[in-house]
């Protein structure tokens, strides 16, 4: 009676574990890793030691200062690195001020665009990234239409203009941060017979 409950205990066992092995595999050949654990626990980004889970606004940053950006994990395992997320930047979309942009011979309006990320630099670096503009709003504007001459936008520039968009890579988490940057003036002129001393 004694071997018979032993053998019935051992058999449960082999059964279980078998049932788990099947259970992984299927998982494996189905998914990664990456994506199961992100399902887990979701990606989440931290930038001036504050945690950002879906949206935040009003950073403002310029080339000489970036935004530094690190990503975390609830679960962090350490099997993510830069190709577990993307990032780019695309036009806050605030209707009302929204305008036209010229670029060359076409006219439309800059909330429309898709993607401004080549006119910022994006250096992805494991689990963290910097975001730094290549200049004002003409400047990046000149980068995402290099073959074109640019209107001056630069009195058009309003707060939290751009969207900087993190999205994991199986694309179940997306997380914005609404930005401003520096504008950048070529030329000051100074009337000297106003200036009173």
């Amino acid at each position: 009676m004694k071997k018979h409950k032993f053998s019935r205990v051992i058999s449960s066992i082999i059964v279980f574990i078998v049932i788990i092995c099947a259970i992984g595999m299927v998982i494996s050949l189905t998914t990664d890793v990456q994506s199961v654990v992100s399902t887990i626990s979701p990606m989440y980004l931290v930038v001036d030691d504050v945690e950002i889970r879906d949206h935040s606004s009003g950073y403002f940053f310029d080339v000489e200062k970036p935004l530094m950006v690190d990503i975390k994990y609830d679960i962090d395992l350490g099997i993510f690195d830069s190709s577990s997320y993307t990032v780019k930047v695309v036009p806050n979309v605030i209707p009302e001020y929204n305008f036209d942009i010229t670029a060359g011979n076409e006219s439309f309006p800059y909330q429309e665009i898709n993607d401004l990320s080549s006119g910022f630099y994006i250096d992805k670096i494991a689990n963290s990234f910097t975001v730094t503009p290549k200049g004002g709003i003409n400047t990046i504007l000149s980068y995402v239409y290099p073959n074109s001459s640019i209107d001056d936008c630069t009195e058009k520039a309003y707060k939290d203009m751009y969207t900087l968009v993190v999205s994991s890579a199986d694309g179940k988490t997306s997380i914005t941060i609404d930005f401003s940057i520096a504008e950048r003036y070529n030329a000051i002129t100074l009337d000297m017979s106003n200036i009173i001393f």
